[in-house]
């Protein structure tokens, strides 16, 4: 394929999301950044989205295509639709309900040039709900300063899908999209990670991400059974791709990695499915190694073999529910018992 010099193609998966897709491609046509392409990727969408699409296609026919497929549900395989037809120098991942600010490609394009040795750009990133006001407060923590991912993306993403801006070329090396139902984006990114890519920290604001009541383009809840096994899924390629990079099992950031897994078998537990809860929560004390045998893992399975993996894990999700077992709890407790000291 030829690749066009500065080009951004921004890659946008879309699944019955009419109003929503407008307000993001619009976000791109308003670039003050030349050149840019939108390549929207509909995943069989039943209502307008469909003819949305092919009216912005038809008014800006030299900027925006359109791609159809059958449902699939999953985000990653629409992104990768995209990938795989972009001429860009760059890469842009947008989905449909989020928005970027108007000097997002001006800035981020401009701080890769000037760096040739970065891989990614990032910026300053908003989460607000769509019936709040954006207030100018980080989300995740696009608001640190890293140098690369690895190792500190492994205790979680630093970003939203919305946030970075990557060289073409990262991209290619970290190979398609999975079919992963969920943490798809993690899992890629866990891989453009591995590379050692360097980092360029834009401290604007240019990305907000907008949460909304409507599901999310896979058309389930996020902890529904099916969302749970590509949950302990991608968690396990995750922590494949951290062993490759060579983070040690003692680094806090794969420590701190663990409560991923021990989260999701608690939510195994609460939905009576006992055999993947114990699955879930045996991940974990293998990533945690010897200290998953003490603390308040032995504790937790000395519980669930008692009262059964369902009950504890059921009891635990009320104290999630109350705001005193939640999973920054975990990460607390983690970073408390589980961290080497010095």
């Amino acid at each position: 394929m030829n690749i066009t010099p500065g080009l951004v193609s921004t890659i946008i998966p879309v699944f019955n999301r009419p109003e929503m897709l407008k307000k993001a491609v619009e976000s791109v046509i308003g670039q003050t950044y030349r050149p840019v392409e939108i390549i929207i990727v509909d995943d069989g969408s039943t209502d307008a989205t469909p003819a949305v699409c092919r009216e912005y296609a038809r008014k800006h026919p030299g900027m925006i295509r359109v791609v159809l497929k059958i449902h699939e549900g999953k985000a990653g395989l629409s992104r990768e639709a995209g990938r795989l037809i972009a001429s860009g120098e760059f890469i842009q991942y947008l989905d449909s309900d989020d928005i970027l600010a108007p000097d997002k490609f001006r800035v981020m394009v401009g701080e890769l040039k000037k760096n040739p040795d970065c891989g990614i750009a990032y910026c300053y990133t908003r989460r607000y709900n769509e019936r709040e006001a954006p207030r100018d407060v980080p989300c995740r923590r696009t608001g640190e300063t890293f140098a690369r991912m690895y190792p500190d993306f492994l205790r979680e993403r630093f970003w939203q899908t919305v946030t970075p801006v990557f060289r073409r070329e990262v991209c290619e090396r970290a190979g398609p999209w999975s079919d992963l139902g969920s943490e798809e984006d993690w899992e890629y990114e866990s891989r453009i990670a591995k590379q050692g890519v360097k980092l360029c920290h834009c401290k604007e604001f240019l990305a907000d991400v907008i949460d909304h009541d409507y599901e999310r383009m896979a058309g389930k809840k996020q902890h529904d059974l099916v969302s749970l096994q590509e949950k302990l899924k991608a968690y396990r390629l995750i922590y494949r791709h951290a062993r490759d990079f060579g983070i040690a099992p003692d680094d806090p950031n794969m420590r701190l990695f663990a409560r991923w897994p021990f989260f999701t078998s608690r939510l195994y537990g609460a939905a009576g499915r006992k055999k993947e809860a114990r699955e879930c929560f045996e991940f974990a004390e293998q990533i945690l190694g010897t200290a998953g045998k003490r603390g308040i893992f032995r504790a937790y399975r000395a519980l669930a073999e008692a009262f059964g993996w369902e009950h504890v894990g059921w009891f635990c999700m009320q104290l999630d529910r109350l705001g005193i077992f939640n999973n920054r709890l975990s990460e607390n407790v983690m970073d408390r018992f589980y961290v080497p000291k010095s």
